[in-house]
Parts: C-alpha cells; sequence; structure tokens
C-alpha cells in the first residue's frame, strides 16, 4: 500500500476496533463489577480487539495467512496484557486523586485528562511495539513504541475529556464511551503509522507488480527479498522470484545489495544485472524477476557512480 493509504487505514481500521473493542466492552463488563475488575477486563477485551487487528492488518491485505495469525495473536496478546495494565493504572491514578465529586469542574476534566491519558499511553505502547516483535525488528519496535505512546496520549486525553464532561447512564455518555475508544484507536493506529513513515531510513516501493503502489520500509539490519511468506520484503505471484532471492544489508549509512537465491539475469539494478554486492543509491529502480522497485532513503549521503560494485565480507 501506497504511504497516504497506509496512514488512512491505520486510522480507519483503528477507528473500527475501537467501535469493536465498545461493543465487546457493553456487552460482556456488568455494572455490579468492581472498577479494578471492570478496568482490568474491559481493558484487556479493548487491547486484545484493537491490538489484533492493527497489528494484523497488513499481512492480511497481503492475504499472507500465516503471516497474518502470526501477527495478529502477537497483537492481540500484547494488546490484551497493555490494554488491562494501562486502563488498570489510569483508573487507579483517576481514583486516587479525584475520589469524590465535589472537585471544580475544570479540576476534574484536567485530572480525568491526565490519568486517562496516562493509561492508554501504557496501552499505546504495548500495540506500537507488538508489530515489531512480530517481524523481529527492534527498530521497528521502537519507532512503534513512540507512535504508539503518542497516539495513546493524544486518544487517551480525548477519552478522558468526554467522560468527564458527560454525565454516567445517559444516553449521551454510552455515545461518548464509543466516539472516545474509536479515536483512542484511531490516534493509536494514525500516529504509529506516521513515526514509521518519518524515521524510517529506506523504504522499497512497488512500481510494477504484485501490490502496485506498496510501500515496504526497510527496517532491519539484513532484510530478505523474496517469495517465502517469511520474506521481508514479500514479492508473490512472480515465479521468476526466488523465496530468498536477495538481501539488503544496512552498514551504518549504506545500503548493499547481495544476491541470496536469485539469478544475476531476474536481479538488476539500473537495467544491469547483479554480480557482485552493490550500493544502493536513493532512487535507484531495482527489478526482481518481473517485478520493479524503486529505492528510496530518507537522507541521501554522499552518491558513488552506480555502476560501481561493492565488495562485503563474507558472513562469518
Amino acid at each position: 500500500m501506497s504511504r497516504w493509504r497506509r496512514l488512512y487505514d491505520h486510522a480507519l481500521y483503528g477507528a473500527l476496533d475501537g467501535l469493536l473493542a465498545w461493543m465487546l466492552f457493553g456487552t460482556l463488563i456488568q455494572p455490579t463489577w468492581t472498577w479494578w475488575l471492570s478496568a482490568l477486563v474491559g481493558g484487556g477485551l479493548i487491547g486484545a480487539a484493537v491490538g489484533g487487528t492493527l497489528v494484523g492488518l497488513g499481512p492480511l491485505l497481503d492475504g499472507t495467512w500465516r503471516r497474518c495469525v502470526r501477527f495478529t495473536a502477537v497483537g492481540t496478546l500484547l494488546g490484551l496484557v497493555g490494554g488491562a495494565v494501562g486502563f488498570w493504572v489510569g483508573e487507579a491514578v483517576h481514583y486516587a486523586l479525584l475520589p469524590g465529586a465535589t472537585a471544580p469542574g475544570s479540576v476534574r476534566i484536567l485530572g480525568a485528562l491526565l490519568d486517562r491519558a496516562l493509561g492508554w499511553m501504557i496501552f499505546g505502547l504495548a500495540i506500537g511495539m507488538a508489530e515489531g516483535l512480530a517481524m523481529r525488528s527492534v527498530r521497528k519496535m521502537g519507532y512503534g513504541a513512540i507512535g504508539g505512546t503518542l497516539g495513546g496520549l493524544v486518544g487517551g486525553a480525548v477519552f478522558g475529556t468526554l467522560m468527564t464532561l458527560l454525565t454516567p447512564g445517559a444516553s449521551a455518555y454510552l455515545w461518548g464511551q464509543m466516539f472516545g475508544l474509536m479515536i483512542l484507536a484511531a490516534a493509536i493506529g494514525l500516529c504509529t503509522a506516521l513515526v514509521e513513515d518519518v524515521l524510517r531510513p529506506a523504504a522499497l516501493r512497488v512500481v510494477r507488480g504484485w501490490r502496485e503502489g506498496r510501500e515496504h520500509p526497510l527496517l532491519k539490519s539484513v532484510v530478505v527479498v523474496g517469495r517465502d511468506e517469511a520474506a521481508d520484503v514479500l514479492l508473490l505471484r512472480d515465479m521468476n522470484v526466488a523465496k530468498r532471492h536477495a538481501i539488503i544489508r544496512q552498514q551504518e549509512e549504506r545500503f548493499l545489495l547481495e544476491l541470496a537465491e536469485g539469478r544475476p539475469e531476474h536481479t538488476l539494478r539500473n537495467h544491469e544485472p547483479v554480480l557482485d554486492g552493490v550500493e544502493l543509491h536513493d532512487g535507484d529502480r531495482l527489478q526482481f524477476g518481473s517485478t520493479v522497485l524503486r529505492f528510496s532513503r530518507r537522507s541521501t549521503p554522499s552518491r558513488q557512480p552506480a555502476s560501481t560494485p561493492v565488495l562485503t565480507a563474507a558472513p562469518a
């Protein structure tokens, strides 16, 4: 998916997850439960619903079912834990700071904004890290942690404000819960995708081939390109692409393309066969089989001539 489509999808599916979480919360949580039990169970339900869908979204749209199951499982588990802990912490701080209803309105609103934001920041942190954990990418975990925390802060502040301004038990309060959770989940999805888009060092964009227009962020020191579902840059429906066709290594500021199982005649950089390791530069055109991608990076250091081969040390 393209950059803007990815941001849109994460915000949209996040909002739909928030709606699902609100329905589960209203159906399963009983009003006779204590606040801490409602927080733990309700937060876990919300976290599992949001985390599972947001983390499994990419593989789901790709139709890679094994990867989708793995990503969804990781997202559901971390979302459940993060949601339960975050909701409980937020409610605990809320009741500790505002034990009664006699506090001035401005104080109650500020308190709700801060404590709910704190709790949902923990939730957003867990959701944001889940996809990086599923991908086994430390860098993606870091970007996700930043984006998820920011999304939880913004969404939690909105959620807390709505819950304070509206009257418990009224129909408007229920609608406020729904919109608050939708905004919360949309903010987490949007901020997670946005931070990754801004901070990623480089990406491959599909110019021709399966999922044309999709961008693949390069977030690992060793990125595998191929037809295997375990590949980091997945290129399906092209039988001239090997399962582990090529490898892109990041060495400090440089990105090096090396053959793995792919054949030189099916691996081109700027229309030239790749025989040895070559350094990639911003705007390079890469072709694997009949699939064409364009390499781009966030910041471009001094360029070398495009035809200069780069010899790399053999792996230990």
